[in-house]
């Protein structure tokens, strides 16, 4: 169930990347950073502090709080922040 509401969330609120002249839909950069987190692999914690970092400038910090609180992660998110 919760698995479904993240990924039509996901598609939902879809932004495009382009990569050359293709569009690619992809979930928001801030549900993708709180799902990392969320699983919890050594990899996904990685690639969770690797978009943070990379595109922190960017992001809509009460969207990603927003994640953070429905996934029950915020120690994991302030971890994040500390890295």
């Amino acid at each position: 169930m919760r698995l479904r509401l993240f990924d039509r969330a996901s598609l939902e609120n879809a932004i495009t990347a382009r990569i050359g002249d293709e569009a690619i839909p992809i979930g928001p950069l801030e549900l993708q950073i709180a799902y990392k987190l969320h699983l919890n692999a050594q990899k996904d914690i990685e690639d969770a502090v690797h978009l943070y970092t990379l595109f922190e400038e960017s992001l809509s910090v009460p969207r990603l709080e927003e994640w953070v609180t429905r996934l029950d992660i915020e120690d994991e998110y302030e971890r994040l922040k500390h890295a």
